[in-house]
Order: structure tokens, then C-alpha cells, then sequence
């Protein structure tokens, strides 16, 4: 090879090196993408009616809820305690939780008339039959 030639070779030699490292043969300086925000728990307290105080409720990763650290999900499956005994169905609905007061029905038979009464306990921690106040001494007559 004579010097023109080495000339030459040495011309197109060190632009397609300087190409090369500008290409991809440094380390990237493309900005890293930042990790995405850490989870925070969150609580949410319902207030239980008008007596039966409240429980609170804490978020999870995945978008439900936990109730004392285990799973919940509402609904009437699922009545959570109250004060005072009561129980209450709580209710998620356009991301608010509200309760409501679940009655204990109770018959009883009137007799040998073979008629029964349903009472069913209220929020107030008396009585009620078919949605009217019942207290003790209330009449009721069977069928005759």
C-alpha cells in the first residue's frame, strides 16, 4: 500500500469510528423514568347510624378495602358490629361507604290461635311491628 492510499483508508477510517462511539458505543444519557408513586394506606371511617359508633376501613393496593386486616367487601353477607350489639350493612357506592341498621326479627306465637307476630329491634334499642313503635304491655290480638 503506498501513503495516497494509507491517506485515504486513514479519511474514511476515522469518521465511521467517530460515528460509531457517537452511535451507540457510549453509555445512553436518556433520562430515567422515575418509579411510580408508593402506595399509601388510607383510612375511612363510617359512622354506624346514630348509635352504633363507627368502624374504620383501610385501603388496599389493589383498590378494595380491609375491615380489622382482613378482606371487605359490604353488603348484607357481611354486617359488621356496632355498639350496644347492633348490626349494621354497610353499602360503597360512588366511592362513599354508608350504614345502615340491620332489625333482628323475632316471631312469636300467639297462642293456640296459631297467629304470629314478626317484632323486629330498632336502632333505638326497642321494638317495632310492621314499622310501628311496639313496647311492652302493647295488645295483640290472634286470629279466632
Amino acid at each position: 500500500m503506498n501513503r495516497n492510499s494509507m491517506r485515504t483508508l486513514g479519511r474514511v477510517a476515522v469518521p465511521v469510528i467517530l460515528s460509531f462511539g457517537l452511535a451507540g458505543g457510549s453509555p445512553a444519557t436518556a433520562q430515567e423514568t422515575p418509579p411510580p408513586p408508593q402506595f399509601e394506606l388510607e383510612s375511612v371511617e363510617v359512622q354506624l347510624g346514630d348509635a352504633g359508633g363507627s368502624v374504620t376501613l383501610m385501603t388496599t393496593a389493589e383498590g378494595g378495602f380491609t375491615l380489622d386486616g382482613e378482606a371487605f367487601v359490604g353488603g348484607a353477607e357481611n354486617p359488621v358490629d356496632g355498639e350496644g350489639g347492633r348490626q349494621y350493612v354497610l353499602t360503597l357506592a360512588d366511592g362513599t361507604w354508608t350504614a345502615a341498621f340491620l332489625p333482628t326479627e323475632v316471631m312469636i306465637d300467639l297462642g293456640i290461635s296459631g297467629t304470629t307476630v314478626t317484632l323486629a329491634t330498632t336502632e333505638a334499642g326497642g321494638w317495632s311491628r310492621d314499622g310501628e313503635s311496639f313496647a311492652s304491655g302493647n295488645t295483640v290480638q290472634g286470629d279466632t
